[in-house]
């Protein structure tokens, strides 16, 4: 487990000198993001507060749903965005096959070499002093059991993201042009900048049952409001760990299944 644990600095320690050889780009990047998402931010804080709420949810509390949004995808963002968004370009040019010749799991390398992107610090600190600032508006009381639930559901959330970009990747092992299912994830995730409440129970349902995105921040936003609405109950989002913990475990298994009938592309 040491040996695991050093590898992972190492492969950590690369990146982080990757990231600062160029110490420019890297920033001029990391600004643009912040203004990017930071308008984002702005856009809905005003234009809900323009019309009072919305379903019920003051500017501040639809601020507290994006947050999470952007926060549990910057943290999943960093481990599987590159090994889940470019993986069947890799398989396609005969990259992925060297991943099969180190003595480590393939997945886990694929995460190591390609995943750890700094560039999603920005994301993260733009979302957590967003976050923040929704929690102080909304009063929410800091108690050690609070903080533990809301860092159980930001983990929670972030591996269902994960879990989810994984699961698209796993097409990528067949469809070696182009994966469509990475297009239907930043589809879906459109929904989420705004309480799924607000769409109809069909969508609901699928958006919670089906593909689960609600789980990202709806549910648990509204858990730590306590507040009713939607087709779920309230205390739905008390389960958001193990959903994201079931849908990354089924992502890795599928994934891993999927390498045991791979066929070389030949390239």
């Amino acid at each position: 487990m040491r040996k695991r644990l050093r590898l992972i600095a190492e492969f950590f320690k690369i990146q982080l000198k990757g990231a600062i050889q160029y110490p420019l780009p890297y920033w001029l990047g990391f600004t643009g993001q912040i203004i990017s998402y930071g308008s984002t931010f702005a856009v809905i804080y005003i234009a809900v507060s323009s019309f009072g709420e919305l379903a019920g949810w003051k500017a501040e509390e639809v601020l507290l749903l994006y947050a999470f949004e952007l926060i549990s995808y910057a943290i999943s963002a960093f481990f599987f965005f590159h090994p889940s968004t470019r993986l069947a370009a890799r398989i396609r040019s005969g990259d992925f096959d060297a991943s099969l010749t180190k003595p480590m799991n393939p997945f886990a390398f694929q995460v190591c070499n390609y995943g750890m992107a700094l560039g999603y610090l920005s994301h993260f600190s733009l979302a957590l002093g967003v976050m923040i600032f929704a929690l102080i508006r909304i009063r929410f009381n800091p108690t050690p059991l609070n903080l533990m639930i809301l860092v159980l559901f930001i983990l929670g959330s972030s591996a269902v993201q994960g879990g989810l970009l994984v699961l698209c990747s796993v097409f990528s092992f067949k469809l070696l042009n182009s994966n469509p299912f990475i297009n239907l994830f930043w589809m879906f995730k459109g929904f989420l900048k705004y309480p799924i409440s607000i769409y109809g129970g069909v969508l609901q349902v699928i958006l919670t049952v089906v593909i689960p995105f609600g789980f990202i921040n709806f549910y648990p936003a509204q858990y730590l409001l306590s507040r009713e609405g939607g087709f779920f109950s309230v205390r739905f989002g008390i389960i958001t760990p193990l959903v994201g913990a079931a849908i990354l475990a089924l992502a890795y298994f599928l994934w891993m299944g999927q390498l045991k009938r791979y066929n070389s592309s030949g390239s």
